[in-house]
């Protein structure tokens, strides 16, 4: 029992499973929002299962890619290609998880286009494409590009038809939000990155605007649009005022600011975790990489607080606990 546990905490962490929290919040919004339009459940659950299989595989993937062209990220980043770097996997061995992983993706896929229509099997393929293009993208500064078009439309649309077979405005325009938190935690990464991405000829958002500076104003206007854009939505009558829930994710937001403002003028600093910043899985003892984690951990948990907000706004808005009448 003890090596199975041991087995899938190995694939668990070579995989950065810690970052599904983002894939399956948005998903859980899509799904919230389909259960309560009376779609299928199961397929939705399916739909789950296989946006956690695609997401890892291109995690491996990344950093199969990264690990061949011996990048300074890999070179500087203890978590970076770990497994690799101890030799605890060959790189033959990692694509050969990185095509099971997606194999298994695609089989679901296969699936739910069987039980649905073919517009599951264009919209999978699309995504598929984007997965597998992604590390590449990070090069040629469309990684951010890539994560918000996997984000929305892509995560949105094919979740939400393989439940109810059809397609919903308001879903889709609220999942510019979701997609824009998503961003703003790969754009929080990839600006403590900025260096090692810089000697690695990556083009990344934060490179194409020159300066760390200017990456924290961009970091931001994400964030205060991903709020904005529900606001909006509200204004105009296309969500109900509940929605103004979403607000309290504002604090995590403010501290994501603070955090990066700091990463801004004194990085070697010592964070240290805080109620507002939420919750966090066990943090390493070496301070460079706890800032780091802390760090993308309050950018994670915006995108999933926000996502959280948004369920219980539709809930609440759809009567399901029976508070209004």
């Amino acid at each position: 029992m003890l090596k199975i546990k041991e087995w899938f905490t190995f694939w668990l962490r070579a995989t950065r499973a810690y970052a599904l929290g983002m894939t399956i919040m948005s998903w859980g919004v899509v799904f919230f929002w389909g259960l309560l339009d009376g779609g299928n459940v199961l397929l939705g659950l399916l739909c789950a299962i296989g946006l956690i299989f695609a997401h890892l595989g291109t995690n491996l993937l990344d950093d199969y890619l990264d690990y061949k062209k011996n990048t300074e990220i890999v070179k500087n980043l203890k978590e970076k290609c770990w497994f690799l770097k101890n030799n605890d996997l060959t790189l033959n061995q990692t694509l050969v998880a990185v095509c099971v992983l997606f194999l298994v993706a695609s089989i679901i896929g296969l699936y739910l286009t069987l039980k649905t229509s073919w517009i599951v099997a264009i919209i999978a393929s699309i995504a598929g494409i984007l997965c597998l293009f992604y590390t590449k993208a990070t090069y040629i500064g469309l990684g951010e590009v890539i994560v918000g078009l996997l984000f929305s439309p892509c995560l949105y649309l094919g979740t939400y038809y393989v439940m109810t077979k059809s397609f919903s405005t308001p879903l889709m325009l609220i999942s510019i939000s979701t997609a824009l938190l998503t961003i703003a935690v790969l754009h929080t990464h990839t600006m403590m990155d900025f260096d090692s991405d810089k000697k690695d000829k990556k083009i990344t958002l934060s490179h194409l605007l020159k300066t760390k500076k200017n990456a924290l104003f961009m970091l931001n206007f994400i964030v205060f649009f991903a709020f904005f854009n529900i606001i909006l939505l509200i204004i105009f009558k296309i969500l109900s005022p509940i929605f103004f829930i979403i607000v309290l994710s504002i604090p995590t937001a403010i501290q994501l600011h603070k955090i990066m403002k700091i990463w801004l003028i004194s990085p070697e600093k010592a964070l240290q975790q805080n109620f507002f910043m939420g919750a966090m899985e066990v943090l390493p003892d070496d301070i460079q990489l706890k800032n780091f984690m802390i760090r993308f951990y309050t950018a994670r948990n915006l995108m999933m607080l926000f996502a959280i907000f948004l369920c219980l706004a539709k809930a609440l808005d759809s009567n399901l606990f029976g508070v209004i009448k």
